[in-house]
């Protein structure tokens, strides 16, 4: 059977980890949060490589992931996989920028680091730096900007207008406190009434102490992109490294496969092999 992507996204800090462990309570349904990590700033090659790692990491044919910078891939969500299922969780603008300082206290994802505004500290190789847009800002008001950006830039709204039947947006307060919401969101994954799984204990606040889930992506890239490109289906991908037979097909514009083209990963996997065939 070809795998079905359902993709949860939202600002964080709103319910992402308790989706997830929702989505994988339900039978056929392999679910993770934060699974599979993409920079903020759109990268295809971590993006075609995290959904390999999904892949490969269950047998069912329904995976579901949750994280914020699934926005940023939403136009290669909706061109390049099989009817996909997006569910957009929206919490309150205020309790998100609250959650967020309370969070990660000195630490700042979201300023510019050599801004005039920059303060608190951004840890070197902490992986969320790259998992959010910088604004020449203090914290707590790039934190707001970033919200407002995030469900106000049109790009939800846009999708939403062109696949309604495939994207709904949650309130996190109604997913928190209702069982019909809860109902809604499997009714809209077309999960049979006797099939659906129901558990309101599983709500997860986070602490500090508790470090988000990754995929590891520093495994080298695919070889074959250049193959990949010419065939325009996402095989040179999936099948290799998954031995999956999937319906997702991968056409490239010439602007992305310039990026990949020119990704430094790529760049190195290139140069090793003109050294060796030198």
């Amino acid at each position: 059977m070809p795998i079905q992507f359902i993709w949860g996204l939202g600002s964080g800090r709103n319910g992402s980890g308790t989706l997830a462990d929702f989505l994988g309570l339900q039978k056929g349904i392999w679910a993770k949060h934060e699974g599979g990590f993409c920079p903020w700033e759109k990268d295809i090659v971590a993006f075609y490589q995290s959904v390999i790692a999904l892949i490969a990491e269950t047998t069912e044919t329904r995976i579901a992931t949750v994280a914020l910078y699934w926005k940023s891939y939403l136009s290669e969500i909706f061109r390049d996989f099989a009817d996909p299922k997006v569910i957009v969780l929206k919490r309150d603008k205020e309790k998100v920028v609250e959650s967020f300082t309370g969070l990660y206290q000195d630490r700042n994802f979201w300023s510019v680091l050599d801004g005039e505004n920059f303060d608190g500290y951004t840890p070197k190789n902490n992986p969320l730096k790259d998992w959010f847009p910088k604004y020449d800002l203090p914290k707590k008001e790039a934190i707001g900007k970033y919200w407002e950006e995030y469900y106000n830039d049109g790009a939800i709204d846009y999708w939403m207008n062109k696949f309604p039947q495939n994207m709904m947006m949650v309130r996190s307060e109604d997913f928190f406190a209702s069982e019909d919401t809860h109902k809604q969101i499997l009714e809209f994954l077309d999960i049979p009434e006797e099939d659906m799984v129901f558990d309101m204990s599983i709500q997860k606040n986070k602490s500090p102490d508790d470090p988000p889930k990754l995929i590891s992506i520093n495994r080298e890239p695919p070889k074959k992109l250049g193959e990949m490109h010419k065939l325009r289906s996402r095989s040179g991908l999936a099948l290799e490294y998954a031995e999956m037979d999937t319906s997702i097909e991968l056409q490239l514009t010439p602007e992305e496969f310039k990026q990949i083209e020119k990704h430094p990963e790529i760049m190195k996997l290139y140069n090793k092999e003109e050294e060796l065939n030198a």
